[in-house]
């Protein structure tokens, strides 16, 4: 199948955004992305439990595809509260985001390691709030 009527892109992509693929936080997660002026700007890569087991996974391949292709600067990781990928591997709800900080921790110590020059956000994003917020996980 051919898509045509793609439109060009006008603006440079900023950011690589990953993010768990749970449909419930899609429409708030991209509102909010537009919201940010990310708007058609930034790479997406959505996968269940978003940077869990980081480095098994090879997500880091996607970071740097992103940095050759398309020079992003930012990259915004995206966890969020009552997550199916965590729950399935064992996780209890009490254990859950201290589960994703550190997942998330090590996926930002990879890429800065990787990549000195991006700077990586983390957020979470629960089920009672429309936007994420930024979590101040330390190294």
């Amino acid at each position: 199948m051919v898509v045509t009527g793609l439109p060009m892109a006008t603006k440079e992509c900023i950011a690589l955004v990953i993010s768990c693929m749970d449909y419930r936080f899609q429409a708030p997660m991209h509102a909010w992305l537009k919201k940010m002026g990310l708007e058609s700007r930034y790479d997406l890569v959505c996968l269940p439990g978003a940077t869990k087991d980081f480095e098994q996974r090879g997500l880091m391949e996607f970071v740097n595809l992103a940095v050759e292709l398309h020079k992003i600067r930012e990259v915004h990781v995206v966890h969020h509260e009552d997550c199916g990928a965590y729950r399935l591997a064992g996780w209890q709800k009490e254990h859950e985001l201290p589960a994703q900080q550190e997942d998330m921790k090590k996926a930002k110590r990879v890429i800065t390691e990787r990549h000195p020059q991006l700077r990586v956000k983390l957020w979470f994003l629960r089920l009672n709030r429309e936007e994420p917020e930024e979590l101040q996980v330390g190294d």
